[in-house]
């Protein structure tokens, strides 16, 4: 088992959580999970409530439409480029109503 914080192989059992089996570092101290897996949105998803948002829809709004927090739609926001929303902004194939 390696600890995903300092790559250590040695970890020992440290009881279960929501039924699955956690482990603790001996080295760093760290618990983790052995098949932990952080929840991902697809890029698709993603670019969806982007051009939601570009499209003038506030984050409350793309919440109701798509069901992905406000929180989430404003951290994905926030960590665009300033450069990148600029051309994204000002690309043609993002105004509503063009050809694609």
């Amino acid at each position: 088992m390696q600890c995903p914080a300092c790559k250590f192989v040695q970890a020992y059992k440290n009881g279960y959580r929501r039924g699955v089996q956690s482990y603790r570092c001996r080295r760093c101290g760290r618990q983790f999970l052995e098949s932990y897996r952080q929840p991902r949105y697809s890029d698709e998803i993603k670019q969806r409530c982007l051009d939601l948002y570009f499209t003038g829809l506030g984050v409350k709004a793309i919440e109701r439409v798509t069901n992905i927090h406000h929180t989430t739609v404003s951290y994905w926001i926030q960590k665009i480029d300033v450069e990148k929303v600029d051309l994204y902004a000002l690309s043609p194939e993002s105004l509503p109503g063009s050809k694609r």
